[in-house]
């Protein structure tokens, strides 16, 4: 008699609080939303935020509000929306370096995708190598070539030390088995500069901060980090067309706080799937040579804790992590 009111108990709790939890979503979103974009306005986090939001309006009533909380590396506006409480009226929308390499260098109010909730994948931008017009090198196999007969002689600019491109250009060095000096400068608005002025002979970046320079004749990209050939510069060879067994790329994703409740975060995958397939998201996305790759929330659940672990041991190696 007692195991079976235990479970009438167990059985009658768990009933309420699916009631609980359709009621809440019954009514959401009865306010307007908050997307946080970490970084400023203009950039590429905020184009995809204001894009989503503008292509999700339909379903949200009240409408989306896109916040800009820039300031540590993307870190002060995520951790502000991590903080809020998990009723889906705070989200922030993110590219991967402030999920899985700030925790690696700075003491977060989270680490890994356990300590908040992935929702889906928007976006991803390709990188590329592309060398000043002052090397006269034309293919990636000559600059490969020319550097491993003058080792530490190329000069190749990043973005900061324990940045997204310094990470890339570490992998490419390790894929292409060259040495070459590695040079940081504050952001990609002074690499692709140094690059055409011939300051540095080449940098490992975007191709949506490469193309413009590149069909301007400016610079020149070599190839581009993936299995495949990029629709957005269909001319240039992928790493793999070339022998390099690396595939490195950014990408935006959508996250809330932990505890979101399970029926709300299904609910919030499939309106934005559904938003990210209309015009209104799709022909930006394409102008600006972004490729629209849908994952699911497991889906970017798994790949972030990879990626965390990955560049985690790979920042420990370059003595970039934190003590």
């Amino acid at each position: 008699m007692k195991i079976r009111l235990g479970v009438l108990i167990v059985t009658g709790l768990f009933g309420f609080c699916l009631l609980v939890s359709g009621s809440v979503l019954a009514k959401y979103p009865e306010k307007s939303v908050t997307l946080i974009a970490p970084f400023p306005a203009g950039g590429d986090t905020d184009f995809v935020a204001r894009t989503l939001a503008e292509a999700a309006k339909p379903s949200f009533p009240k409408g989306i509000v896109v916040i800009n909380r820039p300031g540590g590396g993307a870190t002060i506006g995520i951790a502000e929306a991590l903080r809020a409480k998990p009723d889906g009226y705070t989200l922030a929308s993110c590219g991967p370096a402030p999920l899985v390499i700030g925790p690696h260098r700075l003491d977060l109010p989270y680490n890994t995708p356990n300590d908040y909730q992935p929702i889906i994948k928007t976006v991803t931008l390709p990188y590329a190598v592309a060398v000043s017009k002052q090397t006269q090198i034309q293919t990636i196999a000559e600059l490969i070539a020319t550097a491993k007969a003058s080792p530490g002689k190329f000069r190749i600019g990043h973005s900061g030390d324990g940045s997204f491109p310094h990470l890339a250009a570490v992998l490419f060095l390790k894929a292409a088995k060259v040495e070459m000096t590695l040079v940081p400068f504050t952001g990609s608005a002074e690499v692709i500069p140094a690059v055409i002025g011939g300051h540095v002979e080449l940098c490992v970046q975007p191709v949506t901060d490469l193309r413009a320079q590149d069909q301007a004749g400016n610079l020149r990209i070599l190839a581009v980090l993936q299995s495949k050939r990029d629709p957005a510069i269909p001319n240039v060879p992928s790493a793999a067309e070339v022998g390099l067994n690396l595939e490195f790329n950014a990408y935006h994703t959508l996250i809330g706080p932990k505890s979101l409740p399970a029926d709300m975060v299904a609910w919030l995958e499939q309106t934005f799937k559904k938003a990210m397939a209309t015009p209104t998201f799709l022909k930006p996305m394409e102008a600006r040579g972004y490729a629209v790759t849908f994952e699911d929330t497991e889906t970017v659940r798994k790949n972030l804790m990879d990626e965390y672990q990955r560049y985690g041991e790979l920042l420990r190696q370059l003595g970039l992590a934190k003590k």
